[in-house]
């Protein structure tokens, strides 16, 4: 006899269609924004403009194309070949839409890529889309993380069976993934050793397979640490919770942003997004764990814990001023939420997190239809 105190169980359908509108109002954004408010946006405009159109003589006699393994490469190539048949701003816009349906579909692949029903943990790809990489500035970072979500997806399914159909979307990933970020590659390099690590144990032969793969994103890699080692320096501090409350939530969070495109709106979101994640994040670690819906011995939940060890401890300063520790947070509190075990969501939650992102997104469409 059916138990009508269960909750209903979200009908993969109805949440593809969700997603799928989610995705379309995403695009929209980019695409009714003249400049996006990204860090460096135009100085990777200017670079796609350049190699789109090498011979102009308006920069001919100032730049000069070498074609290099270099990361951060992968986003300004898109720009380029889009800005081919688009001006230059309308081709970036475009990418970006682009973009945000691909962070979307791959979050969402990863996350069910064990064939387990998480609905709302789903959601999660259309909040951190558009909202804090996005609104950041970090487009090619958030590009590269789309591609580890997708490459860990894929090893997610296939690792096991193996073959070399396995290894070769997975190289194909994983070079895309240094294009896109050198920080979203070791991400990826230490999530796709653990899953390794855990599916094939003292099986060490089927290692060669994962470092074939590998191959030529550590040949790129090595070549780019051996000519830019010299322009790499660290300044270290420790980024303790204090560090975020302070900087990121208490009154320094708008200044500290140093995004001069980016509305006080969408700053204050990014504040807000990492107020609730430095106080969620914990808590619904631990109630997980005292409700035993964290499987200790889950490959995804130790690359999780090791990204948030280093992102507390990583240096401030690495060539520029970003915020490396920052970035392996967030991309740790995802892979946390992806790596939980299901629990069934009654169709009342599903709809009130619903109308709450809704609302976000709608916060989102108000200060990007403003500009």
């Amino acid at each position: 006899m059916k138990d009508k105190t269960a909750p209903h169980e979200i009908r993969l359908h109805s949440r593809n269609i969700i997603l799928a509108a989610f995705a379309v109002y995403l695009m929209l954004l980019p695409l009714t924004t003249h400049v996006a408010p990204l860090q460096d946006q135009m100085d990777w405009m200017l670079q796609a403009k350049i190699i789109a159109d090498p011979h102009n003589p308006a920069f001919a006699h100032d730049y000069a194309v070498q074609w290099r393994p270099v990361p951060n490469l992968l986003g300004t190539l898109l720009i380029a070949a889009a800005s081919k048949v688009l001006p230059i701003f309308s081709a970036a816009a475009t990418i970006y839409a682009a973009y945000l349906v691909w962070f979307v579909f791959a979050f969402v692949y990863f996350v069910r890529a064990d064939g387990r029903s998480r609905p709302l943990v789903e959601l999660l790809g259309v909040l951190y889309a558009p909202n804090h990489f996005f609104l950041m500035g970090f487009f090619n970072f958030a590009l590269g993380l789309a591609c580890v979500f997708f490459a860990l997806g894929w090893l997610r399914r296939n690792v096991a069976r193996g073959g070399p159909r396995t290894w070769i979307v997975f190289a194909l990933a994983a070079l895309a993934t240094y294009l896109s970020h050198f920080v979203a590659f070791g991400i990826l390099g230490l999530g796709s050793l653990l899953v390794c690590a855990h599916a094939f144990e003292r099986a060490w032969r089927r290692y060669l397979a994962w470092l074939a793969a590998l191959a030529p994103s550590l040949a790129g890699l090595a070549w780019y640490a051996s000519h830019r080692a010299g322009e790499f320096y660290f300044q270290y501090a420790f980024h303790n919770p204090l560090y975020y409350a302070w900087y990121q939530v208490g009154p320094w969070a708008v200044a500290s942003s140093y995004y001069p495109l980016t509305p006080d709106w969408a700053v204050w979101i990014n504040a807000a997004l990492n107020a609730c994640a430095i106080v969620a994040i914990p808590a619904l670690a631990i109630r997980a764990w005292r409700k035993k819906r964290l499987d200790l011995s889950s490959p995804w939940l130790w690359v999780a814990a090791i990204l948030l060890a280093i992102g507390l401890a990583a240096p401030t300063r690495i060539y520029e001023l970003l915020r490396p520790g920052q970035r392996l947070i967030f991309a740790a509190a995802l892979l946390i939420a992806a790596s939980s075990q299901p629990r069934p969501v009654s169709q009342k939650t599903y709809r009130l997190v619903l109308l709450s992102l809704l609302a976000l997104l709608f916060w989102n469409g108000l200060w990007s239809s403003a500009r």
